[in-house]
């Protein structure tokens, strides 16, 4: 299945690491070209943070934790829980 043909760009919601009320979304480019087998794309209308998110944000760089969810200047993309 391409994607090349639907989904150009994605909302992430974006915290400053050093100060986690500081937030924005930021749109990015979806990444393109086909899906390997297994892979699938999802939309999410709604999305949660969770206790564990928000320690896990907290202990930020003591945990590596951001380098899982790099972001620019400053910022990384924040995950959010979808509803079942």
């Amino acid at each position: 299945m391409s994607l090349d043909g639907g989904v150009k760009m994605f909302n992430g919601f974006c915290v400053a690491k050093d100060e986690l009320r500081r937030w924005r979304w930021e749109e990015r480019d979806a990444a393109g070209g086909d899906l390997a087998p297994g892979q699938v794309l999802v939309g999410v209308d709604k999305f949660a943070f969770t206790a564990n998110t928000m320690i896990y944000a907290r202990l930020g760089d003591q945990i590596a934790y951001w380098r899982f969810f790099p972001g620019a200047r400053g910022l990384a993309l924040h995950p959010g829980v979808g509803p079942r």
